[in-house]
């Protein structure tokens, strides 16, 4: 990891409002508005698609029309205006974008008056189907200056992939933000927002908003660059839980002591598949490799029962690097083969124990998990099989003879993740290629 990165000092107070439905009232908004413009913070966030007294009144506004752009701009900044501090909003448009709108009333050159950023995936409409979106695409990942720190957005479910978050960071963000709407799995939003800190060198920070009959999964989380759960006080209540209705949490990046995470599964107990279609022989994945065609670089083709297995060889540290691993998965050479399966394989020839645990270990489940393949780790110390769950969660496979028994159905990676279904549509993967030739580009 980069030492620049982690040397520079960040100042920063993050307000995360966990706005559950019970507090979607006048009083309860003035209330905290109250708090919040009395307490010692610096930005004001609130989670996905949240309420606010003028919600009716943008909801029925054209977020990508000048005019009504402005409109919700105005009304942003004069809330901005009245709790004296940096807002970070969101809503859903009359079409069914949904949007963060930053505003900083009190910004001063050369920060940023406001910015609007969109929601790319589980969402009724996506910027992806913007006709130009190749041209405007540099601005929605450019970052937000504040006080010097450079700020960059995410709305829940794109966090769900490297891509989004990835193209702030290349463009060297301090801080992410996220806004969730909530009823998210505990272990798999923490695996996801860590991984998002570590890949990309920064502070990570999520609130949520959800009915509170389901409060344990809305919560609020911190990361610093190197993975370590940051923890917050709690403006309403003492208390040490993250997930109070209606509190506001604020992390203070002054008081990281710049420690290194842990992957929270780390003793996860591997299983076995109930469904096996492919046995990797558990450190000596070059066995299957000599049954093998190179048809590009660190990739593999393996033809098995009408299903061709492709092999993407990402060696070691670049595992941490998704623009060393999205560009193998949708490489164009894959475009016209037929039936695929996804899996990655990491080999290092020496591996540090404590950096398996407090990064490595995460960033594999994480990668498993957010492209729906599996992914093979070989090295000196440890090997493993990861594969994604049904739900996006993390499988260890417990091998069996020698061999890990992989399940190909829960391998299909970017193939089934771009299908027409809820909230996602097939012709958005054009725009995504785009993405990540983009970030193949990079040379860090």
């Amino acid at each position: 990891m980069s030492e620049s990165t982690l040397k520079k000092n960040i100042n920063l107070k993050v307000g995360l409002y966990l706005q559950t439905f019970s507090v979607h009232t006048p009083e309860a908004f003035d209330e905290a508005m109250k708090i919040a413009k009395d307490a010692d913070f610096d930005i004001m966030v609130f989670p996905e698609v949240c309420y606010s007294p003028f919600e009716e009144e943008v909801r029925n506004r054209n977020i990508i029309e000048e005019g009504d752009c402005l409109f919700v701009v105005n009304k942003c900044l004069e809330l901005s205006r009245e709790i004296g501090k940096a807002l970070v909003y969101s809503g859903i448009d009359v079409n069914g974008i949904i949007y963060i709108l930053y505003a900083n009333k009190q910004a001063k050159r050369p920060e940023a008056l406001w910015a609007v950023f969109y929601k790319h995936t589980m969402t009724t409409f996506s910027p992806l189907e913007f006709e130009n979106y190749p041209d405007i695409v540099n601005q929605m990942f450019d970052p937000v200056v504040y006080k010097g720190v450079k700020l960059g957005f995410t709305i829940c479910y794109d966090s769900n992939h490297a891509l989004f978050s990835r193209m702030f960071g290349l463009n060297d963000v301090d801080v992410l933000i996220n806004c969730t709407g909530g009823n998210v799995v505990y272990d798999k939003w923490y695996k996801y927002q860590q991984v998002r800190a570590i890949e990309n060198q920064c502070y990570n920070f999520v609130t949520m908003g959800q009915d509170d009959e389901t409060r344990s999964n809305s919560y609020v989380f911190g990361f610093n660059p190197r993975g370590k759960e940051l923890k917050p006080i709690n403006l309403m209540k003492e208390t040490e839980e993250l997930n109070y209705p209606g509190s506001i949490y604020v992390y203070d990046t002054n008081k990281d002591d710049k420690g290194f995470g842990k992957d929270p599964s780390i003793n996860q107990n591997p299983t076995i598949n109930k469904y096996s279609h492919l046995q990797i022989p558990v450190g000596e994945i070059y066995l299957l490799m000599k049954s093998c065609i190179k048809i590009a670089d660190n990739i593999q083709l393996l033809n098995l029962k009408n299903e061709n297995i492709v092999f993407c060889m990402v060696p070691g540290l670049d595992i941490l690097k998704p623009e060393r691993v999205l560009p193998l998965l949708y490489h164009p050479v894959l475009s016209q083969i037929q039936d695929k399966r996804y899996i990655i394989v990491n080999q290092h020839a020496k591996l540090d124990r404590s950096f398996y645990e407090s990064i490595l270990s995460a960033v594999l489940k994480v990668r498993a998990m957010e492209n729906f393949v599996a992914v093979v780790l070989e090295s000196d110390i440890i090997n493993q099989c990861i594969q994604a769950g049904k739900n996006r969660t993390a499988q260890l496979v417990l091998p069996v003879n020698g061999y890990y028994g992989v399940d190909l159905v829960r391998t299909k990676g970017p193939d089934v993740i771009w299908q027409d279904k809820l909230g996602m549509r097939k012709s958005w993967r054009e725009n995504i290629e785009f993405l990540v030739a983009q970030i193949s580009k990079q040379k860090r």
